[in-house]
């Protein structure tokens, strides 16, 4: 039981104001009720040593990492949910990140979609997840589908300490959870309904009954599973028809604990039925095309305007950890290129071209770095480039200014296990230019993973990128022009662009 412990991680998503108060921005209506069940979640993870993960949203504040029908919350004047800094992306009074504990940022429902959340419970040990928060038909659901997906060996959704607007919807995502995992082959170690009666949640009841499952699997009686699965499939198939035609499931949770989470009773309560147009009619504006110029220049410029307007420029790792000379990992060809990376800043935004600044920010304890970096992490360790550290901030002369973007990453390339794809896809961006340091490494591999993805036009900037040595950065720069690579000098991009 111990060792299950160890590899388990608790996620704990979308707990924040805007979402679960009652004044929130975009408050799930059963979200209130589920707080002090969460709250309880926590501190029995902590207790028995399970690995607690906060999953939050935080967005940019003109709402550029936002799903695009959410877009409409956003912009200047406006506070829409969640937005990094304010009040309603802050937990709900009761929770809080303490030492030890994990928080990971996502912009999309599922917590897995474009984040290192696999990556990091993978090289941790972490096999298994428990699952609370809000709300069932969206983040919880896709983060349980995902989880599945990616072969962990046991998800678990904590049933009241989940919610959803009506309990109409979250107990009809429950059990689909179920039945439709069930119905593939899975265990209930795989798929496991969690339940918690009054104040006290059964953790041992449920590392038990997974013990007493997988015992059965290995003892060579393996049809003891199957009946298991199927007895409690039947049962729940009735109630799956049931919710379907309206009606709405309310379990007998003393009974569910009697039976070792068979579920064998439950009432139901007729649900109204909500009558929706057959048809939906879409009012089509008529957008007014660009007036056709008849000179040469014009359509240059125009063409000129177009493609600035769809270009990024990636800022890559551009951080004292890796660039003061003071700094135990410094990169000795660093230093020189700071001047030129100011100027292709300063180009860019005269332009009009997004400027992305892609760094590094590690857990103090070094458990989402590379395994082969996580000896420079821990108490009374160097801890490079660790969030909240001077380390970590950007070197002298550049800083991140309203319009421009930060993202986080914590591999080489800007593009694994981040939203920085789903970003400039949504913004309209298909050409990205690529400075900062060190070409070997983190430039080249965001380089090519730009290449793979399809991106119109890949550049690197020659003299505003930079590695430890002149013929290491001129090799890498020859590896990444052979693959279609544009890399002009920053004079030449600066004329480019004139």
């Amino acid at each position: 039981m111990e060792n299950t412990r160890k590899h388990t991680a608790l996620l704990v998503i979308d707990m924040q104001k805007d979402f679960v108060e009652e004044d929130g921005l975009t408050r799930v209506d059963g979200g209130k009720a589920i707080v002090p069940s969460v709250i309880k979640a926590v501190e029995v993870a902590r207790e028995l040593g399970i690995f607690v993960v906060w999953v939050v949203r935080e967005h940019d504040p003109l709402g550029r990492d936002v799903e695009l029908f959410r877009r409409h919350f956003y912009g200047p004047g406006k506070i829409g949910p969640v937005s990094e800094g304010s009040v309603g992306a802050e937990l709900v009074d009761g929770l809080v990140i303490k030492e030890g504990d994990y928080k990971l940022v996502k912009t999309r429902f599922s917590a897995f979609f474009a984040t290192h959340l696999h990556s990091f419970l993978q090289s941790n040990g972490i096999n298994s997840v428990v699952i609370v928060g809000v709300q069932t038909p969206n983040c919880i659901r896709q983060t349980v589908f995902d989880a599945v997906a990616l072969d962990y060996q046991s998800v678990t959704v904590i049933v009241d300490a989940t919610a959803a607007a009506t309990p109409d919807i979250h107990f009809a995502c429950i059990l689909s959870h179920l039945l439709n995992y069930s119905h593939q082959g899975c265990t209930i170690s795989r798929i496991s309904l969690l339940f918690s009666f009054g104040k006290t949640l059964v953790w041992n009841k449920f590392f038990d009954l997974i013990s007493r499952i997988e015992s059965v699997g290995t003892s060579g009686n393996g049809n003891g599973i199957t009946d298991y699965i199927s007895s409690s499939v039947s049962v729940l198939d009735g109630i799956w028809k049931a919710v379907r035609n309206g009606a709405s499931p309310m379990l007998d949770l003393n009974l569910a604990a009697k039976s070792d989470f068979s579920i064998t009773e439950i009432a139901f309560i007729p649900s109204p039925r909500k009558s929706f147009p057959s048809k939906h009619t879409r009012r089509v504006n008529s957008v007014p095309s660009l007036p056709q110029q008849e000179t040469l220049i014009c359509r240059e410029l125009l063409a000129m305007a177009d493609t600035r307007k769809h270009t990024a420029l990636l800022v890559v790792d551009m951080q004292k950890d890796f660039l003061d000379e003071d700094r135990p990992i410094s990169l000795e060809g660093g230093k020189a290129i700071i001047p030129s990376v100011i100027k292709a800043v300063e180009v860019a935004r005269e332009l009009g071209i997004l400027v992305v600044w892609v760094v590094r920010e590690h857990d103090p304890q070094g458990r989402d770095v590379e395994v082969f970096r996580r000896n420079f992490y821990g108490p009374g360790k160097l801890s490079p480039a660790t969030k909240g550290s001077e380390g970590a901030e950007l070197v002298d002369g550049l800083a991140i200014k309203e319009g421009d973007y930060k993202l986080v990453k914590t591999r080489f390339s800007a593009f694994f296990a981040t939203h920085l794809h789903s970003l400039l896809q949504s913004n309209g961006i298909n050409s990205v230019v690529v400075v900062g340091v060190q070409t070997p490494n983190c430039i080249r591999q965001t380089a090519f993973d730009a290449v793979s993805l399809d991106y119109q036009s890949v550049t690197v900037i020659v003299d505003a990128t930079a590695a430890a040595t002149p013929d290491i950065h001129l090799a890498n720069i020859l590896d990444m022009k052979n693959v279609g690579v544009a890399t002009p000098t920053l004079k030449e991009w600066c004329q480019s662009n004139a």
